[in-house]
């Protein structure tokens, strides 16, 4: 897909999003698609659930993409599964706080909101809400190149590995892995004006960056 505005598109329900790579495994040479599958050039704005979630797909190569007032994680890796995938040259602006998963709320909808939340546990907004990022990356092997995210309400990019793949993942890689999995590339994005954690630009479990 390429050369496309995709305006006022999603909801605030699973898995309706402006554009959703759903359970297609691999998606690149190795799935046999020649040429590999790619966004590029996209315009999705004014949306209200994410920009482009990948979930279980693997070797997507996402471009020149601009995300910008939209809800929800945007740029969003779902399962902690999806590996190889390549953001290039995107840009996610103004990313506000949704309803659908606990990490996309703000800390009124993570009082108020029970559904997605683990039977009784009362989420604790501070650790378990206020983290919606332009960009969530659920696994370490995914390349991540001049991308740019400004002005979200909590984060611009956040790594956060999956002990287990959540989801319709669940059980395909044993408790751990995603952890002890090598870094992809990370190469020259930009990250500002993003409210969460004072300085902070980027989470990754272990290890925090900063300006300075």
């Amino acid at each position: 897909m390429a050369g496309v505005e995709l305006k006022n598109m999603g909801q605030q329900i699973l898995g309706s999003y402006p554009v959703h790579f759903h359970l297609t495994g691999d998606v690149d040479e190795k799935g046999g698609y020649d040429p590999p599958s790619y966004l590029d050039n996209l315009a999705i704005h004014h949306c209200f659930s994410r920009c482009v979630a990948i979930h279980g797909a693997h070797g997507l190569l996402v471009k020149d993409t601009i995300g910008y007032d939209t809800l929800g994680h945007c740029f969003f890796l779902e399962d902690g599964t999806e590996q190889r995938n390549t953001f290039y040259h995107n840009l996610g602006l103004l990313t506000k706080a949704g309803t659908i998963l606990p990490t996309d709320r703000n800390e009124a909808m993570c009082l108020s909101m029970r559904n997605n939340v683990y039977g009784d546990y009362i989420p604790i907004p501070s650790t378990d809400c206020m983290a919606v990022s332009s960009f969530w990356i659920a696994n370490p092997n995914n390349n991540l190149i001049d991308n740019a995210a400004a002005g979200a309400q909590a984060v611009g990019m956040w790594y956060i590995f999956h002990q287990v793949p959540t989801g319709q993942s669940e059980g395909q890689y044993p408790a751990g892995q995603s952890e002890l999995t090598p870094l992809g590339k990370f190469y020259n994005n930009r990250v500002h004006s993003n409210f969460k954690v004072e300085r902070y630009f980027l989470w990754i479990p272990g290890l925090r960056l900063k300006f300075q």
